[in-house]
């Protein structure tokens, strides 16, 4: 008598990630999480399609593979969704910070109170 094993492996992936954008990057680190996983005959590899980290801004799928030691496999997925929430700066050059503030305008007028030059 012949017993073959062709009961697929259970996979059960980590909860998805939603996190916000690493500073100064379009894009963040994560750590993922393992899948839980089990087999009657036993596991043998898990691993998944992204191979690294860093997310980039955005909804990234990750499917998850898990083998068992007969190459039963079975997939599960997880979304990483990466949110760019740092607000962006700007700096006025130096030039254009002075001439504002020395020069303000006259509400009623809408004409320079003073007059301002530099070199």
């Amino acid at each position: 008598m012949l017993v073959a094993d062709n009961q697929k492996p259970v996979i059960i992936p980590a909860a998805n990630v939603l996190i916000g954008s690493d500073q100064n990057a379009c894009s963040a680190t994560v750590a993922l999480a393992q899948p839980i996983t089990s087999d009657n005959c036993g596991v043998k590899t898990v691993s998944n399609d992204h191979p690294s980290t860093p997310f980039p801004v955005g909804t990234t799928v990750v499917t998850w593979i898990v083998t068992d030691i007969h190459d039963n496999t079975n997939t599960a997925t997880q979304t990483v969704t990466v949110v760019d929430n740092i607000q962006p700066t700007i700096t006025a050059p130096v030039s254009s910070l002075l001439h504002n503030l020395l020069m303000p305008i006259n509400a009623v007028r809408q004409k320079p109170m003073y007059h301002w030059t530099y070199q």
